[in-house]
C-alpha cells in the first residue's frame, strides 16, 4: 500500500471547516431548492468532489431516453456547468476528492471510465474490469479503487483502474460497498443480512458483522471512525475500530433506504419514506421533510446535501 502522504492535507482542511460550523447538534433546513439538469430526464446517482466543490450527477438522457448521461454542479452556486455528458450505459460512480477523479461503471458491460473532475473529460476507458459489476468506492489515499460483481467478488484496482490483485471472493456478498480509508477497511454487505470486511493492509477479510436484516445501503465516516448500515427497519451505526455495531435505531419501515454523510459535521441522513429523511448524529434523530430523496452526496466542506430525484430532472439541495 502506498504512504498516505496527502492525508493531512485533507484532514486540515476537514477540521478547518469544522470551525466554521455554527452550533451543532440537531441539522435543520429552511428550504429545499432544486438544481435543474440540461437534457436530464431522470437522476439517481450522486457523488461529491468537496474539495473542488462539484457534484456529479448520473441520469437518464432526454434526448435519448435508452442513454445515460453525466452531469456537474457547482456546489458553491448551485448551477450545472456546462450540458450534460454522454456516459453510455453507466450505472454507478464514485470520486477520488484526491487525485479528483469521477469513476463510472457499467455494470452490464464490466466497464469503468475514468473522468477528470476538474474538466469533465475523459482519462481513461471505458475499460474491461470483470463481469456484471455493481457499486464503486475509493480509497484516496492508498490510491486503490474497489468495484463489486454479482459473483461475489471484490474488485480491487489502482487509481488509473487496472487490477492490482486477483478479485477477492466474498460469498453471498452484494453489490454495495463503502471505505473507511482512515482504518484502510472495505465494509461490503451480504444478500442473506450481516456486512464483510476486507483490510486492505491485510489483503483478506477479517470478519463479518451480524445484522437483523439485509442491509438496503451504508456510508462511511471516516474521522469519525463509523459506518452507518440502513436496513428496511432502521438505522445501525458500526465502530470501525472494533467492528461492531455500537448503536441501532428503528425508522418507519420501508423496502429501501438511501444514506450519506456529512463527515465534518458528523451527521448521517436516511431516508425514512417518500417525504421524510432522517438525520442522525450520536444518538438522536431529527425528522426532516423532503420529498423522494434518493442516492445521495454530501459536499462536507459548505454542509450541503444533493439528494438524487428518480424520474425529475433536478437534484434537491439542503443546507445545514
Amino acid at each position: 500500500m502506498k504512504t498516505r502522504s496527502t492525508m493531512p492535507a485533507l484532514i486540515l482542511a476537514v477540521a478547518t471547516a469544522g470551525l466554521l460550523l455554527v452550533g451543532g447538534g440537531t441539522a435543520a433546513h429552511a428550504s429545499i431548492p432544486m438544481v435543474m439538469l440540461p437534457g436530464v430526464a431522470s437522476t439517481d446517482q450522486v457523488a461529491v468532489d468537496s474539495p473542488l466543490h462539484r457534484v456529479f450527477v448520473l441520469g437518464d438522457s432526454s434526448a435519448r431516453p435508452s442513454s445515460r448521461v453525466l452531469s456537474i454542479i457547482d456546489s458553491r452556486t448551485d448551477t450545472a456547468v456546462g450540458g450534460s455528458l454522454s456516459a453510455p450505459g453507466a450505472d454507478f460512480l464514485a470520486t477520488d476528492p484526491v487525485g479528483h477523479r469521477v469513476y463510472l461503471v457499467d455494470g452490464d458491460a464490466g466497464t469503468l471510465q475514468i473522468v477528470d473532475a476538474r474538466t469533465g473529460a475523459t482519462i481513461s476507458g471505458p475499460t474491461r474490469v470483470g463481469e456484471s459489476l455493481g457499486a464503486i468506492a475509493v480509497d484516496p489515499f492508498a490510491e486503490r479503487v474497489f468495484v463489486t460483481d454479482t459473483r461475489h467478488r471484490l474488485h480491487v484496482l489502482g487509481r488509473d483502474g487496472l487490477p492490482v490483485r486477483a478479485p477477492v471472493s466474498i460469498p453471498d456478498s452484494g453489490t454495495n460497498l463503502t471505505v473507511d480509508y482512515m482504518r484502510s477497511k472495505v465494509y461490503v454487505p451480504l444478500d442473506r443480512g450481516g456486512v464483510s470486511v476486507y483490510d486492505e493492509s491485510l489483503d483478506r477479510v477479517t470478519t463479518t458483522i451480524a445484522t437483523a436484516a439485509p442491509v438496503t445501503d451504508l456510508v462511511a465516516d471516516p474521522l469519525a471512525h463509523s459506518v452507518a448500515i440502513a436496513t428496511p427497519g432502521g438505522l445501525s451505526t458500526i465502530d470501525t475500530t472494533i467492528d461492531t455495531i455500537v448503536f441501532a435505531a428503528p425508522l418507519p419501515a420501508t423496502p429501501s433506504r438511501s444514506i450519506g454523510v456529512d463527515i465534518v459535521s458528523h451527521v448521517y441522513y436516511v431516508t425514512g419514506d417518500d417525504d421524510t429523511v432522517f438525520a442522525f448524529q450520536g444518538s438522536e434523530l431529527t425528522r426532516l421533510s423532503w420529498d423522494d430523496a434518493g442516492s445521495m452526496g454530501v459536499d462536507y466542506l459548505l454542509h450541503k446535501i444533493y439528494a438524487a430525484q428518480l424520474g425529475k430532472p433536478w437534484v434537491t439541495v439542503v443546507t445545514r
